[in-house]
């Protein structure tokens, strides 16, 4: 069989989320599948570290950018031979008018129960383009049962069209690190010797204006804020204190993440929404202990191995930050070692075994 995938967004140079996401299903099926063909499309030239051609593995780069989904790569899939049996977008957009049947990713529907936070152009792309993809779609693939639930709800879709696979974690996360190790990166960012941390793209439903106020409840506790405002969304209006108990950093090389993460208290990500969390899944991993909210996926990704609070109150994240300040050593071990158990749910390799299982199910 021969599958075409959309590669766009694992070709970016920093990756977050959905690139990420994308990314590593690539590989992984890279490494998995050697007997079917990938004909990779790209509006640009690929990136380094994406995998190298070999036989049954190539890209077609197939310019120009502009309307790529909704005219280029269409013509290309009509016109061009051989043609795909099955095309796979890893992310929300579908080529339109597609001759073949069409599989997509959903990541999370924040747009739908978000609107207000993002540009108007952005937001009209979303919606329209997700609801042509998820209604066109042979398959679709949820990142989590939260998510999969969120678009039955909201386009009607047989649950049984829908599939969770969860993303998984790097191995970076899993190693060893020293003392030492931490020690260096936390002089390399000129950061405190104790921090909570919080990762992810600065926008509203984030809800860092509330954990900023919650951290102000705790004397001597500093927050380390590690992200930038993503392009779709409005102006951020999340204020950038002037204040040393808050220290905002944009991106983190990948390598010093999980270090980053080591010298933390804990992470903290109090959202009001989220489709998986992938960085409460890797300090899951490295044995970073997690607060979270106690809605959409957040408590499917934790389970009872971190502490759940409510977004809605200042009171009670401040309550979940002094809870984990203030375990004693034996239940700050056991909590991470229950975690660090928990995150062996999340692969890359079990996502893209998933992934292959459906996709080969359309065998032509």
């Amino acid at each position: 069989m021969l599958i075409g995938i959309d590669g766009n967004e694992a070709n970016v140079n920093q990756r977050v989320g959905s690139n990420v996401y994308a990314f590593e299903l690539i590989t992984e099926i890279y490494k998995q599948d050697i007997h079917n063909e990938y004909i990779i499309y790209l509006r640009e030239k690929r990136v380094p570290d994406l995998p190298n051609e070999r036989d049954k593995f190539h890209y077609r780069v197939i310019p120009p950018k502009k309307f790529w989904t909704q005219w280029r790569l269409p013509l290309d899939l009509h016109l061009h031979r051989p043609r795909p049996n099955l095309f796979f977008t890893p992310g929300h957009y579908a080529p339109c008018f597609s001759p073949i049947p069409t599989v997509i990713s959903i990541m999370d529907l924040a747009f739908l129960k978000f609107p207000e936070a993002y540009r108007l152009d952005a937001l009209h792309q979303l919606k329209n383009w997700t609801h042509y993809s998820v209604t066109q779609a042979r398959h679709i693939f949820a990142i989590s049962e939260s998510t999969k639930q969120d678009v039955v709800s909201a386009y009607g879709i047989n649950p049984d069209r829908i599939t969770v696979t969860y993303p998984g974690v790097h191995p970076r996360y899993r190693q060893a690190y020293s003392a030492g190790q931490i020690q260096q990166i936390l002089r390399k960012y000129n950061l405190p010797d104790k921090y909570f941390l919080f990762i992810g793209t600065r926008q509203p439903r984030k809800n860092l204006d509330k954990l900023i106020q919650a951290t102000g409840q705790l004397p001597d506790a500093n927050l380390v804020i590690v992200g930038k405002t993503w392009y779709q969304f409005k102006k951020s209006e999340i204020r950038n204190p002037k204040s040393e108990k808050i220290i905002t950093l944009d991106y983190i090389l990948d390598k010093d993440l999980p270090l980053l993460m080591l010298g933390a208290q804990a992470l903290v990500l109090p959202s009001f929404y989220e489709g998986f969390g992938i960085p409460v899944a890797e300090a899951m991993a490295v044995g970073t202990p997690v607060v979270v909210s106690d809605v959409s996926s957040l408590p499917e990704v934790v389970g009872d191995t971190g502490i759940l609070v409510d977004p809605l109150s200042v009171a009670g994240i401040t309550q979940g930050l002094r809870s984990v300040v203030s375990l004693s050593n034996q239940k700050r071990v056991q909590l991470i070692r229950a975690a660090q158990a928990r995150s062996q749910l999340f692969t890359w390799a079990k996502c893209a075994a998933k992934t292959l299982e459906v996709l080969h199910g359309f065998a032509f």
